[in-house]
């Protein structure tokens, strides 16, 4: 028998209502859902700017990116992050030219802060925490040490704002 460890609900008659309204207005792609998406989820934040994108992969690939080229980071520099997530994940790395470096997960099925300390090495350019089903694990504690460089918090949540993420993926 299989084990779903996440079973999603859905209020259908506000999904459909909402697929309706796009469909009716030959929205597609990003546009006017998007743009208010933006605006609601900056005044949750706080944040003065957000831009959505296809998916949390080119958000990724963007963020180190921009980050790489901004901060001086070089091929083979290194970001810690979890083998248990998507293979986007470490997508996103290696097209940077970067190389992961894993580290032990917790009982959280998170980064485990101590592993993520024994992983840093001079080229550690950042750490990407990949939360499981919306638990944040020790997500502070490992915050805590990247004042070593910067953090992308990425994977399957949206960053909780409570956390002080300084950089949304």
């Amino acid at each position: 028998m299989p084990i779903q460890l996440f079973v999603p609900t859905f209020r259908i008659d506000e999904c459909l209502a909402a697929i309706r309204e796009c469909l009716e207005k030959g929205w597609t792609g990003l546009g006017f859902k998007t743009v208010e998406f933006e605006k609601e989820w900056n005044a949750y934040t706080g944040l003065k700017h957000s831009h959505y994108l296809n998916s949390n992969t080119v958000g990724l690939q963007l963020a180190i990116e921009v980050l790489g080229r901004r901060l001086g980071w070089k091929p083979d520099d290194e970001i810690i992050t979890t083998p248990l997530t998507f293979v986007s994940t470490n997508h996103a790395i290696l097209h940077n030219r970067m190389r992961p470096v894993f580290a032990d997960v917790d009982a959280s099925l998170c980064l485990d802060p101590e592993s993520v300390r024994s992983r840093v090495t001079p080229r550690t350019r950042a750490v990407i925490f990949v939360g499981m089903g919306g638990n944040t694990g020790a997500y502070a504690e490992v915050l805590r040490l990247c004042r070593l460089g910067v953090q992308l918090p990425g994977g399957q949540e949206p960053a909780d704002r409570r956390l002080g993420h300084d950089l949304l993926c």
